[in-house]
Formats: structure tokens, sequence, C-alpha cells
């Protein structure tokens, strides 16, 4: 557990030393100099009262100046020198909390947030207007029982620290996994004044939240599980952002980093709870919209989707509006595995790309070239290619 580093309340040995022969130096450069000041005096030949005067003068100069420096402006100096060493750490901490990827909450010791930093928000989708004062269980996901928070604040308790696996819930509602490490902060005297948690999301998109690659396959895998367990349907929509590379390369990474949130934001609230938003990279996204029955239940989606615009903030002036292209395919029409599922949406979002952009096209079965096609986890050239030889069979709805 993490202690508090204390200040020594003692002198060490080693520090007494040091101050004992700084005195000694200090007292034999003053009898030196008043043995030389003396003789300089006599020198000069003055009559004996000035003499007395004039060396009672020098001398009390020559002893009062070294004084002074040791008992005022050599600590006041070394006091300067600290507090601005100390302010330089501080400043230095709040730089790496406020840029740090995973997220970081800081409570008091009541467990009422005191501070969150970017990350947090970026993940949560919570401000930290929205939380501070607030206790941390507004994440709280329903996945877990409360034995399992008293056995991990138990632990935090009696050991200082405490890590592992939470589910939590994001402010849209949406479920997401995160490795949770909490650390108990003691005073000198070993009260607990503040708690502080790191998230980490390992298998999260660090710049959107949304899951990634990784974390989507395996949710897919198990919505597919439910979806033939519950004998219904389920629907796997590509996502990518026509003009998304214009913004990024006039308007610099910042513009294409708030465009890329802005759309995930945008895709977070089309769907419904229970559905799967994923960043796969880049301008790529997917959703996995589960409990399909037909193809309105998907274009009811969709026709909400298109008609918005991921900006990012006002201090850019991006050249063109960034708006989705979108493929989708279903579950069980379209393919019963992962990657197959996710390949023909990837075809039948390339086809509306090539119909003009912002619309979406449901996948048919002659958009799969007989030569093989890249998995989504690959190049998809040779997905553009099988898309545009079929594109007449395509069934399309365009959005302006």
């Amino acid at each position: 557990m993490p202690q508090p580093i204390e200040e020594p309340t003692h002198q060490t040995p080693r520090q007494r030393t040091h101050l004992a022969l700084w005195l000694l130096l200090v007292v034999g450069s003053i009898f030196l100099a008043e043995l030389l000041i003396m003789l300089l005096v006599d020198s000069l030949g003055l009559p004996e009262g000035r003499r007395t005067s004039l060396l009672d003068a020098v001398l009390l100069t020559a002893f009062v100046g070294p004084l002074l420096y040791v008992v005022s402006v050599r600590p006041t100096r070394r006091l300067i020198d600290a507090q601005a060493e100390a302010l330089q750490r501080v400043q230095l901490a709040s730089i790496v909390f406020d840029h740090a990827e995973d997220g970081i909450v800081i409570t008091d010791a009541a467990g009422l947030i005191q501070q969150v930093n970017r990350a947090f928000t970026r993940i949560t989708g919570y401000s930290a207007e929205e939380v501070v004062g607030q206790n941390p269980r507004l994440l709280k996901s329903g996945r877990h029982d409360d034995e399992f928070y008293r056995d991990m604040w138990g632990e935090v308790m009696r050991t200082g620290h405490w890590s592992g696996e939470v589910w939590n819930r994001a402010k849209n509602g949406s479920l997401y996994p995160e490795a949770l490490s909490i650390t108990a902060i003691r005073n000198r005297a070993g009260v607990v004044t503040n708690f502080a948690g790191i998230a980490s999301l390992g298998f999260h998109d660090r710049l959107t939240g949304l899951p990634n690659r990784h974390l989507l396959v395996d949710r897919v895998t198990q919505a597919l599980l439910d979806a033939e367990r519950n004998q219904e349907g389920l629907a796997v929509v590509f996502v990518d952002l026509d003009g998304f590379k214009t913004v990024n390369d006039s308007c610099g990474h910042d513009a294409g980093d708030e465009v890329l949130q802005s759309a995930a934001a945008i895709l977070r609230n089309t769907i419904r709870k229970n559905d799967i938003a994923a960043r796969l990279g880049g301008d790529e996204f997917v959703l996995v919209l589960r409990g399909v029955k037909a193809v309105d239940d998907v274009s009811t989606v969709l026709d909400k989707l298109l008609p918005q615009r991921p900006t990012p903030s006002a201090r850019f002036a991006p050249p063109t509006s960034v708006t989705f292209s979108v493929g989708f395919s279903l579950y069980p029409a379209d393919g019963t595995a992962v990657d197959e599922l996710l390949r023909h949406a990837d075809e039948a979002m390339y086809v509306a790309k090539q119909r003009g952009k912002n619309t979406w096209v449901q996948y048919m079965s002659s958009m799969s070239s007989k030569s093989s096609v890249s998995s989504v986890s690959s190049s998809t050239t040779g997905t553009q290619a099988a898309a545009g030889a079929a594109r007449e069979d395509a069934t399309t709805a365009s959005r302006s």
C-alpha cells in the first residue's frame, strides 16, 4: 500500500555534522577576518579613539554579515528553491493527470468525486461538472451484486488497494468492461483522506471509448449465440465517414479526432441500449442491431443516422461536411459467422460509396466476387472490386 512520504522531524547525524563544519568555518573566518582587520587598522597610524571606533565598526560588519546570511538569507533562498521545485512537481502531475490515456477519478474519504480527467469524460460520456460531488456508483451497470462491491471495498480498506475487471454503464446507457485499480490514500496519521481509481480500457478504443476490433468480435459472437437461442434476426452494419480525410488533412489531426469522437457520440445515441457500436480503426465503425425481424427495423435506425453530421468544435472550419456511408448484412440470411457478416456488410458499404455516399445499402449475394475477398481485418481492395461489379443488384435508399 502506498504510504505518504514524511519529512524527517529530527536532524540526521550527517546533517548535524554538516552544520557543525559550517559553523566552524564561519567562526574561523570571523576570527581570521578580525586578525587581518586589526593589522590593517594598526598600519594606518590613527589616533587611539578613531582607531578603536573604526575597528569596532569593521569587526561588527564582518561578524553580522555572515551571521545574517546563515540565519536569514540562506534558509530563505533554500525555501524559495524548495517551493519552486514543489510547484513544478504539482504542474507536472497536473499535466500527466489531464493527458493520461486511462480514466482517473479522485474521491474524498466519503467516496464523493472531487476530480476526473479528460479520459474519464471520453469513456463515460459524463463531464466533470456532471459528476463532481456525486458517488461513482452512478456508473453501476447492474452486472455485479452487492457482495461483489462489499468484497472490493473490504479489500481496499484492509490492504489499501484493489484491482480487477468491472462492468460500468456510460451516460448513454451502454455497458462496457474496464480494468479498474483503486488505491486508498492516507495521511501521516494513517487516516484515509482520498481514493484514487484508474480505469484502463484494454478492449476499447482510447479516442472514442467504443469497443475496439477485438472486443467487437467477442460481442458479435455473443450476439449471434443469443440470436440463435432466441430464434431472432440480427443486423451487422458497416459505417464509413465520407469526407473525413479532407477534414483531417486540411484542419489537422486534432480536428480529425474531434470528428471521430462526434461520430461515435452520434452512433451511440442512434442505437438502442442493447445494440452495439464499435470502432474498427481509422474512420470505420460497426453497429450490431439485435432483434431484427425485417429490413424496416434496420432502415428505421439508418434513416435516423444519415441526416446527422459529425463535426469538430467551432475553433475549426472544415472545408466540407462529413457524412455516413452505410452497408449492412442480416443474420441468418447473409451469413452465420462473424467474419462473414462483417465482410458482407463491408461490401455493401462500398456500393453505398459508389452510389454517391451518405446512403445505405443492403447486402445482396451477387455482390460477392468469385475471387477471395479480404476479411474485415485486412485490406478492402478486393471488396471494392466485388461491390462495384454488382452495384445494380443492391437494394438502396438514398438520402441527401
